[in-house]
């Protein structure tokens, strides 16, 4: 799924951004690989946030914390290779949250956000 629409997260508690995407595995043990991609603006040199993906209802991170004492809109990438046990369908989504001293964060403020998930067979 990708989005080019700005977004501010102002919540303190996880929540989603609309990025999500679902695949189904094939076989018990078969391992899915996500991606996130996305840029980071801090309302001001103080506020900071933190991005999880979630599998359904298990949160699998925290992954990134994003913080720039410029206020610079910054790129950012999470990766991870997940292990979601038997076959079925997985729904993952990116999760982000403010600090709780925050106005807000934005992302995808000048590109475009992505999730990405793979099932991958390892060896």
């Amino acid at each position: 799924m990708t989005t080019t629409s700005k977004l501010e997260v102002h919540d303190t508690s996880y929540t989603s951004v609309g990025l999500d995407a679902s695949i189904t595995t094939e076989f018990d043990g078969q391992k899915v690989l996500v991606t996130v991609n996305s840029n980071f603006n801090p309302d001001d040199t103080s506020d900071w946030g933190w991005l999880t993906i979630y599998r359904d209802d298990t949160d699998l991170g925290p992954l990134q914390i994003c913080h720039h004492p410029d206020e610079d809109n910054r790129a950012f990438n999470a990766i991870v290779l997940d292990s979601p046990g038997v076959a079925g369908t997985y729904e993952y989504s990116a999760m982000f949250k403010a600090c709780s001293s925050c106005d807000h964060f934005d992302i995808n403020q000048h590109s475009y956000s992505q999730i990405a998930v793979a099932a991958v067979e390892c060896f």
